[in-house]
């Protein structure tokens, strides 16, 4: 979830990002897919450009040993969707 620069709530869901001002309305569909691993979901907004990232939740692997079964991105909203921010190599 996120506050909007116009004050409205933003929330994320798997199949994309909502704003309620007067009832909820998609603003974009999810850039991931929905069968992505369970992850972490962060949101921002600033005057109307929507940033969400995700990493993937750690699951054991095994005695101390943990993998991460899922992807770490981050996407920037423009007039056409998402654009994919390149992080670099784990």
């Amino acid at each position: 979830m996120a506050v909007a620069s116009s004050g409205n709530l933003l929330v994320s869901f798997n199949n994309g990002v909502y704003e309620y001002s007067s009832g909820w309305r998609k603003k974009y569909t999810s850039p991931y897919p929905p069968s992505e691993a369970e992850h972490w979901t962060y949101l921002a907004e600033n005057n109307g450009q929507v940033a969400i990232a995700i990493t993937s939740m750690p699951q054991m692997a095994g005695e101390n040993k943990w993998k991460y079964p899922g992807q770490t991105s981050l996407w920037i909203s423009n007039v056409s969707g998402w654009k994919a921010v390149p992080l670099g190599e784990r």
